[in-house]
């Protein structure tokens, strides 16, 4: 007879809602490289519209070119905000992923350790009971060779 673990369909679930949660983190953390890749180019392109101004600064530049180099840095500043507060977010959201994951991955090990557990007391059973069988042959063989 082979082993059947009767909590099975509760382990599938599990196990299901543990890749589930695995594929979710891994999605976000993806989300999160590239908004931080984002972030980065961001402040590259903000240090060089300051260093810009800077120079025009120095150089006396048109009062209009100087102005468009202001709405341009103070531009990528607000971008900057957004960028950093969508970064924040994703990395309040991959820490949140991580902890379903967690749990999830920690649910299905409870059930893999029942499971284990049941298969181990359904192998001592089925040892014992071919002992016995195998002390029934070796009896019932003794009885044979006496008669």
């Amino acid at each position: 007879m082979a082993f059947s673990f009767s909590y099975q369909s509760i382990l599938d679930y599990r196990s299901h809602q543990a890749e589930l949660a695995e594929m979710e983190l891994a999605r976000l953390q993806r989300s999160l490289l590239l908004a931080e890749g984002e972030l980065r180019r961001l402040v590259q392109r903000w240090h060089r519209g300051r260093r810009q101004l800077a120079q025009g600064l120095q150089k006396g530049l048109a009062g209009k070119l100087m102005q468009v180099w202001r709405l341009y840095v103070t531009d990528l500043e607000a971008q900057l905000e957004r960028q950093t507060a969508a970064v924040e977010e994703l990395r309040d959201r991959v820490a949140e992923a991580r902890s379903k994951l967690l749990e999830a991955v920690k649910n299905r090990k409870a059930m893999e350790l029942l499971q284990q557990r049941q298969k181990e007391i359904w192998l001592r059973e089925e040892t014992r009971q071919e002992l016995r069988e195998l002390g029934e042959i070796g009896v019932r063989t003794a009885a044979r060779r006496l008669s």
